[in-house]
């Protein structure tokens, strides 16, 4: 189950032109180039349900969507027209997007994909993601650019959180949480964690900001005659790191379940001088 729920859905604008970009991390939306298109019938009372046959009586939609990349947000263009003998009368179209689920991030059993695109739809929300999910989701982060993991620590006592390895590169990983900045003291614990371990290499990674001698810090560290190299990665750039990391999750607009809406079409205000398919 994604983050984007189908059984809820929000009419917009059709207007609004706002098939550009991503309404939540604001990147380009790419189009869906499957158009698709089914029929409904009336089945009982006033619900309409999708059907594949052709028939009088029946209504036909056609649908294409845009969909976000990045965080998996998407916006459908739904036609719809009445079929008739010898042809359609079309009715109206309109714009429905994604809402956005209720996740409850304090929750482990929330799966990590699920976590990884929340967070790049709503990143000022990364603080109250559960500490364990913020240091899978940067090793998964890690993962995408060629670290493989070795072990995990899952520490709270400043030691590390993760042991990576890419090529002869072995890694120790730190994840913070904090909303406050990170001070020089956590990057001397950083150091003092690696070399017990008999580390080199480090990244130390927060989802907030490095201090001035933060940054110090860890050039003088790599400055010894026994160099240890700490890489510091604030929350903006692993925020850019996790959107290059996702991968595309909709190939074709049946991809997308948009039964619920179509059944429930009948509850939105159609623009019947919109009863087009936009162009993309």
């Amino acid at each position: 189950m994604g983050i984007w729920t189908y059984s809820d859905w929000a009419p917009l604008p059709s207007g609004q032109g706002s098939h550009n970009a991503c309404k939540f991390c604001a990147l380009d939306l790419r189009w869906l180039s499957r158009r698709d298109s089914w029929y409904a019938k009336r089945r009982e009372g006033d619900k309409w349900y999708p059907s594949e046959s052709e028939g009088d009586g029946g209504f036909r939609y056609i649908a294409g969507a845009w969909v976000c990349d990045a965080c998996g947000w998407w916006l459908a263009f739904i036609q719809e027209s009445m079929v008739v003998w010898r042809g359609e009368i079309p009715l109206g179209s309109c714009y429905v997007g994604g809402v956005l689920r209720k996740l409850d991030l304090s929750d482990l059993s929330v799966h990590l994909n699920e976590v990884r695109d929340y967070l790049v739809a709503q990143y000022s929300r990364r603080l109250h993601v559960h500490w364990r999910h913020c240091q899978d989701a940067v090793v998964s982060v890690l993962g995408e650019v060629g670290y493989e993991l070795i072990t995990v620590g899952y520490m709270r006592d400043g030691g590390l959180d993760a042991v990576l390895r890419r090529g002869e590169k072995t890694v120790g990983v730190q994840v913070k949480r904090w909303k406050d900045s990170i001070e020089v003291e956590q990057i001397h614990s950083f150091y003092g964690a690696l070399v017990r371990a008999g580390l080199t290499h480090g990244i130390f990674v927060t989802m907030s900001r490095f201090r001035r001698g933060a940054h110090r810090a860890a050039d003088e560290f790599r400055a010894l005659e026994n160099p240890v190299g700490i890489e510091l990665v604030d929350g903006a750039a692993f925020f850019e790191a996790l959107k290059i990391a996702q991968r595309d999750t909709y190939h074709e607009i049946r991809d997308i379940d948009l039964t619920h809406v179509v059944q429930n079409l009948e509850h939105l205000e159609l623009d019947e001088s919109a009863s087009f398919f936009p162009g993309v």
